[in-house]
């Protein structure tokens, strides 16, 4: 994983070298040269691919010298961390195929995507598998009581490496996959294994009694996997402005108290859709604190209905924006919002 986009690359061993395999099982480059070590500023040269070493053994931080679009400069934060897989024993693909397409999996997550800043709803998420398709529901609680809830629908693909199972979604040949290492299957449950921004991620999911969703919920995906670009690259607040904002989402706002301000953060996508949200209270001292669940559940309902927003212009490294809504509490009551 590098620092702004998934690597979905498995860097295999052999006796005389290295194969590079993609998040599909395939064989896309090797080399038959194997040195016992490798230092700062060696270079791994392969028929489609060069990579320059910035960090050696146990875990390489390699640079890719033909890929001038994710990489354009050799410095640590833009090179590929690869991390050895962890040993799975027993395992058998068809059992667990089988297995995960009859059941639904659910666990909790502190954000529906790591870039999402959220510490005051609890968001849980529930899996299911078909042959084909993957749909993952994002449910947002404020208190223990939903307040949001969205769906995913991707393609996936898990498959099997020398006894080890991967799986990664969205098979988008021009998009960046992120790629997992499934690990530690038993009858009720599986772990998923992964990094982002250089810190490993598992994630415990576990076999739910909730049957298989037929609610109508609000799709979202991003256009991009890794880290979104932020509010400030570009002018992209609300084509109607905040005085619109603070007539129409004061209008009919339940009764409350308290003094503070309340933050709606979300995932704003290249198609003007935003999703993925987050929530952040403070009083006037900047301290966390609690307003009113019905105030809390109008703005979050209020926001996530909006529909106005800019067109986002790709940069370099992202395709989705990273935004908030601040919205300033007086007495209950909205009375300013930034940015």
């Amino acid at each position: 994983m590098d620092r702004n986009i998934p690597f979905p690359f498995l860097m295999e061993r052999t006796e005389n070298g290295f194969h590079l395999i993609d998040h599909k099982n395939q064989l896309i480059d090797s080399i038959n040269e194997l040195s016992t070590n490798y230092n700062p500023m060696d270079t791994i040269k392969m028929q489609d691919h060069q990579f320059l070493v910035l960090k050696g053994s146990p875990n390489f931080f390699l640079f890719d010298l033909r890929d001038s679009v994710n990489f354009p400069y050799q410095h640590p934060l833009y090179a590929a961390q690869f991390v050895k897989t962890e040993n799975s024993k027993g395992i058998r693909l068809s059992t667990f195929l089988k297995n995960l397409q009859k059941n639904t999996y659910q666990t909790e997550v502190e954000s529906a995507h790591f870039a999402t800043p959220n510490r005051d709803l609890k968001v849980v998420k529930t899996i299911n598998f078909s042959e084909e398709t993957l749909q993952t529901i994002f449910t947002y609680y404020y208190q223990n009581e939903p307040v949001y809830a969205e769906k995913e629908m991707a393609k996936y693909y898990i498959f099997e490496r020398k006894g080890k199972l991967f799986f990664s979604k969205d098979q988008e040949p021009d998009k960046p996959q992120t790629l997992y290492q499934i690990s530690r299957v038993d009858d009720n449950s599986f772990s998923l294994r992964t990094f982002r921004n250089n810190e490993e991620i598992t994630e415990l999911l576990e076999i739910s009694e909730e049957s298989k969703s037929t609610r109508k919920l609000s799709t979202f995906k991003r256009c991009m996997e890794g880290q979104p670009g932020e509010y400030y690259h570009d002018n992209l607040t609300y084509v109607k402005g905040n005085e619109y904002l603070i007539r129409k989402i004061s209008k009919n706002a339940p009764e409350a108290s308290g003094d503070g301000y309340i933050t709606v953060h979300f995932t704003l996508n290249c198609k003007g859709k935003i999703g993925n949200p987050g929530l952040e209270q403070m009083d006037l001292e900047f301290q966390s604190t609690s307003f009113n669940a019905g105030l809390v559940q109008h703005i979050i309902t209020e926001v996530m209905n909006l529909k106005d927003w800019p067109e986002i212009k790709p940069g370099i490294f992202y395709k989705d924006i990273h935004s908030f809504l601040m919205f300033r509490i007086k007495n209950g009551k909205i009375i300013d919002l930034c940015p």
